[in-house]
This record gives C-alpha cells, sequence and structure tokens, in this order.
C-alpha cells in the first residue's frame, strides 16, 4: 500500500495541514492592547437611575418583519401609545448566532473564525455586559439559545438553555422558553430577564420566510411582548421598565444566514418603555450599528463602558507563508500541467466577483465535459478531470454557493430525532459536498477497474492542491481587500472543507483498493 497510494495520500495530508497552518495566520485572534479590564464600571449619571429591563432577542428577526405591524400587533400599539423606538441594527458578517451574542454583549466586532466556534464555542474570555452585572451584584435570569449558557457558564441566577441546531422543532424549542414567564414575571429579584427565541429561524431553515409559518410565529412573539411588557410595568416601581425586542442576525431569502446580504445583516430593534410618552421619534427607522446596542443596554441599567476596549487583529504572515510552503513542496512543476482546463478556474480566482459567481465558471466546465464524455472514448486519466469538472459543476446545481447562508443546516438532522453536534456537521459536510465527492469516486472506480488508481488519485490529489495553494496566495495578496471577511474568508472556509473531505474520501478510497487487492 505505502508504494502504490502513499505519494498521493501524503500529498492530501499535506494539503490540508499546510491549509490549516496557513489558517491560523489568516484568521488571527484578537489581542487586547494595555489594560482593559474591567471595560464596564458604575455609571457616573448623579441621578443613578437603573431601569427593570427584559430583553427578548428572537433569533433571524429581519427588520422588514417587523415593518409591517400587522404582524406584530403589539408593536403596532405600543406605536399608537407613543412607547416605542424603532431602530435597524446594522450586523457585521458572519451572520450567525455566536458571534452575534458576542457584539450584543461586548460592544466589540467578534472574530471570524466564531462561525465555526458556533457549533460548539466556550466560555467567553473577555469582558461584557453580563460579566459585568454579575460583579456588582446584579441579578440576570436566561432562557432560550444555550449559546448564551456556554458563553456565561456561571452567569445567571437561574437559567434553562434549549438547543440551538435541532431546526425540526419550531415549536417546542419556544414553548420551553415561555412556559417560565409567569413565574419570573411574578418575581421580584430579577434586573435583567433575558429570552433568546429560536422558533422564528427554524422555521426560516426549514421552509423560507415566504413561508406562512413566519406570520403565525411573528404574532406568537407578538403576544410573548405583550406578556412580557404588562407584567413588567405591574410590578416595577421606580424608574421605568424597558423592554428591548432585537434579532441577532437576519434571514436570506432562501431562509439561510451567515452571509453578507442586506436581509442578513439589517437586524429590527425595537425599544419599548413609558418613559418615551409624550415624545415623538425623530427618525423611526433609522440604521445603527449592532455594536452599539451592549453601551446602550449598560446606560439603562446604570452601568458604562469606562474604557474603550482596545483590540487588534494582526494577521501572522510567519503561519501564513509556512502554510504555502508545506503546500507548494507536494506539487511539482510537472504536476502543474495536470490542471488542464482548471487553469482558467485558477485565473478567476483572483476576482472578488468571479468567486461570487464561480458556478459559471463550473457551468461552462461541465457543458464541455459531458459533450466530451459522450462522444469519445477517452482514457483514464482524461475522463477523471472530466468528472471532476461534473463533480464542481454539481456542488452549485444543489444549490450551494461561496456563501456561508447556502449551507443547509436542516440537512444534518434529517432522521436525527435529538441534537446530536458531531452527527450533524457529517450529515451537513455530505450533503453540502455529495457531488463532488459521487464525481470522485466515479473516477476511481473507473481507474480501479482501468488498473491505474493510483496515477488518478495521484491528478485528482494534485488538482485540489494546486487550486488550494493558488487561492491561499491569492487571499495573502488581498488580506487588506475591502471583501476580505464577505467574499474571500467565505471561500477559503469551503475550500478548506473540501480538502478535508477529499481528504478522507482518498483514505477510505486507497483503504479499500488496498484490502481488495490483499484478499486477491
Amino acid at each position: 500500500m505505502n508504494s502504490l497510494y502513499g505519494s498521493p495520500l501524503l500529498s492530501a495530508w499535506s494539503f490540508l495541514v499546510g491549509c490549516v497552518v496557513f489558517m491560523t495566520g489568516f484568521f488571527p485572534t484578537p489581542r487586547t492592547i494595555g489594560h482593559v479590564k474591567p471595560v464596564w464600571n458604575q455609571s457616573t449619571d448623579s441621578s443613578g437611575s437603573s431601569h427593570r429591563m427584559a430583553w427578548m432577542v428572537i433569533d433571524a428577526l429581519r427588520s422588514d418583519f417587523t415593518v409591517n405591524r400587522e404582524s406584530v400587533p403589539f408593536l403596532a400599539k405600543m406605536e399608537a401609545m407613543g412607547h416605542l423606538r424603532t431602530y435597524v441594527a446594522l450586523a457585521q458578517p458572519p451572520t450567525v448566532t455566536l458571534p452575534r451574542v458576542k457584539a450584543l454583549t461586548t460592544g466589540t466586532v467578534p472574530e471570524f473564525l466564531d462561525v465555526l466556534r458556533n457549533y460548539d464555542g466556550g466560555a467567553l474570555a473577555q469582558d461584557s455586559l453580563v460579566h459585568s452585572l454579575r460583579r456588582a451584584g446584579r441579578r440576570v435570569v436566561f432562557y432560550g439559545d444555550d449559546t448564551w449558557t456556554r458563553l456565561f457558564p456561571d452567569a445567571f441566577l437561574r437559567h434553562e438553555g434549549t438547543h440551538s441546531f435541532f431546526v425540526n422543532d419550531y415549536t417546542e424549542v419556544d414553548n420551553n422558553v415561555t412556559r417560565h414567564l409567569s413565574s419570573e414575571l411574578a418575581r421580584g429579584d430579577w434586573d435583567l430577564l433575558i429570552l433568546h427565541y429560536l422558533g422564528l429561524d427554524h422555521i426560516g431553515h426549514l421552509a423560507g420566510p415566504a413561508s406562512p409559518l413566519i406570520g403565525a410565529k411573528l404574532a406568537e412573539m407578538s403576544d410573548v411582548m405583550e406578556q412580557l411588557y404588562h407584567g413588567l410595568t405591574a410590578r416595577t416601581t421606580g424608574p421605568p421598565p424597558v423592554l428591548v425586542v432585537c434579532g441577532d442576525h437576519g434571514m436570506s431569502e432562501a431562509g439561510s444566514h451567515g452571509g453578507a446580504s442586506a436581509p442578513e445583516t439589517r437586524v429590527a430593534l425595537h425599544f419599548v418603555s413609558p418613559m418615551y410618552a409624550g415624545r415623538r421619534q425623530a427618525d423611526p427607522g433609522r440604521e445603527v450599528h449592532q455594536v452599539d446596542v451592549a453601551p446602550t443596554l449598560a446606560a439603562l441599567l446604570g452601568r458604562m463602558q469606562s474604557k474603550l476596549l482596545s483590540v487588534t487583529a494582526r494577521h501572522d504572515a510567519v503561519s501564513m507563508a509556512l502554510g504555502i510552503l508545506l503546500q507548494l513542496t507536494r506539487l511539482s512543476p510537472l504536476s502543474w500541467l495536470l490542471c488542464g482546463g482548471c487553469v482558467l478556474h485558477l485565473v478567476t480566482l483572483g476576482s472578488s466577483s468571479f468567486i461570487e459567481e464561480e458556478h459559471q465558471t463550473w457551468y461552462f466546465l461541465s457543458s464541455t465535459a459531458w459533450l466530451l464524455l459522450l462522444a469519445a472514448e477517452l482514457p483514464p486519466l482524461a475522463a477523471a478531470l472530466l468528472l471532476h469538472y461534473i463533480g464542481m459543476a454539481g456542488f452549485f446545481y444543489m444549490g450551494n454557493s461561496n456563501s456561508l447562508a447556502s449551507v443547509d443546516i436542516a440537512a444534518g438532522y434529517v432522521g436525527v430525532a435529538s441534537h446530536r453536534p458531531t452527527v450533524a456537521v457529517l450529515l451537513t459536510a455530505c450533503h453540502t459536498y455529495a457531488a463532488p465527492v459521487l464525481a470522485t469516486l466515479t473516477a476511481l472506480q473507473l481507474a480501479h477497474r482501468h488498473r491505474c488508481f493510483p496515477d488518478v488519485l495521484h491528478v485528482l490529489v494534485t488538482l485540489r492542491g494546486a487550486v488550494l495553494l493558488v487561492y491561499c496566495c491569492l487571499s495573502a495578496a488581498f488580506v487588506h481587500h475591502i471583501f476580505v471577511w464577505t467574499v474571500f474568508s467565505p471561500k477559503l472556509l469551503y475550500e478548506a472543507m473540501w480538502t478535508a473531505v477529499m481528504t478522507a474520501v482518498a483514505c477510505v478510497a486507497s483503504g479499500a483498493v488496498w484490502w481488495t487487492r490483499r484478499k486477491l
């Protein structure tokens, strides 16, 4: 096995390791400068006012969902009474829950790689509004998305988390939050009640924003808002209470999120309080930055951000260069001749517009490949190249793109009765890369039949490595490009994931062929 398959498998692993090393330098961890902890202190307001607050986060509540007040009658009622302030919060990509919760609670822009930690992130290391309230002896209660309990494991007086990724459920996941409201509103031992509802987001993943289920869910959320507000105003003495309603991110027209499109980054933000009565909002629907929500809530809760959180995120040029070198060592000058028509694809990777429209390149190449496959009896190596083109085109034919928003999270829960992160990741990866994996296995089966398995495997691995190497070099060159986080970074994650899947396929296929020949 070593003599037959060792070289292409070693190349595949070298490309994967090199990519990981490159990404550690390309996606840096922000470093704080100077002494910045704690950054949240007691307000210097002489009145010392502190408003009791309920903070209702509705996952995927994009701004246009609440523009039509008929869908949310409570907001219409509060607007008529003059108790409502409406804004559009602009979220930075990646528009997934964990980095958005970090932005809402710290007032800073999180790391891009938080999109990967979204599945299983640890405790938040930097200071936040939640940590500040706990230090001050203020009591915070939480119910909803367990992302919060992972970020703030010891910060809540009472809490109960719900699984955020079991998207098949959009009813019980919200009922498990709402069932606590009556008892919590009857208590007087908390200063901030945080609720994070997931049902709207799950409906988006399953049926999209045009589903009739969206309207029903918004009406349900309206009833929750009304229950919260009446409970707050009935029991609060002193400064008027505040109900804050917002989303963490929006929802694309396909029902997903993670990208940088307007429906994903424009998020609803509403403040409801009797203190606004008699004062008309000068500019309803004004755009604000989502990172400004944290200091705004801090001011209302009697806290203030005493210091600007000074952070820097520097790219590690040494790690990037080492990652490129690890990949380069496995590509001989002769290997580049194997790329054939992929030269056209490699050239297009230098343009952000071509990356966004990459499917057009593969559609063109696959059309040519089909014609050649149907018209002639091709050698196995040539057929493998054409199958590669067809497989990559199939990736886009299945609705995928280079935007994180096109990842179909619902595919990870087909036939699954409960939340299992490992199973969900594997099923999602299989669904996303089904077409190129099928094309690769077909090419390898054809090669095995013609007794040229090592040669075809070497060609396919070389193609993967050449594309990955060129894209890493281009990413390093465009590290300060205006679209580095919205176009080039998501594409790099897709390339890294496909390299990992390709390496796994190569190992499994090689092992199967070796075992078959050993038995013979």
